[in-house]
């Protein structure tokens, strides 16, 4: 005579189909816990860089605002300078040339490096994402070895009345 499935998995040692829920559930839990966690690391990773960006943006517009006014400040001079010479036109118009070439120079340097902290900011960005799907694909294989693990360990006799 067949003994009942509860009797059979309680002889055994091994789960019975209602712990094996109990076991999947857990694991489904556990596994939502993790990439909810994961899910706010990487946030924070990505935050972090795009804080970096922004900062570092704000410094080179800074001190691009300050080159530029430390040339027009020398432009300045260079008139108050020239006063009633001779040459006041002359100076002057070499004192405004100077100060188009500086102007030019710092555009181009300022967009250099703009181009530099955006590639920067990207390969970081990249980083952030890569090692957060990394996390996301770990969490993933934990769960899947644990639900194996829960599987593998119903004895089959007992689905079957």
């Amino acid at each position: 005579m067949r003994k009942s499935a509860k009797t059979t998995a309680a002889e055994t040692g091994k789960p019975s189909l209602a712990e094996v829920g109990t076991q999947l559930n857990e694991a489904q839990v556990t596994l939502s816990q993790h990439l909810y966690e994961a899910t706010v690391e990487g946030h924070k990773r990505l935050a972090e860089v795009a804080n970096g960006f922004a900062t570092a943006k704000q410094e080179l517009d800074q001190e691009t605002a300050k080159r530029a006014a430390e040339a027009a400040t020398e432009y300045n001079k260079a008139a108050e300078q020239a006063g009633n010479k001779e040459s006041a036109q002359q100076i002057l118009a070499q004192a405004y040339q100077n100060y188009i070439k500086t102007l030019e120079g710092l555009n181009t340097e300022s967009c250099r490096r703009l181009q530099d902290l955006h590639t920067q900011h990207t390969a970081k960005w990249v980083e952030a994402r890569e090692a957060s799907m990394k996390d996301a694909r770990g969490h993933y294989v934990d769960h899947l070895k644990k639900v194996q693990q829960i599987w593998a360990s119903l004895d089959v006799e007992s689905l079957v009345a």
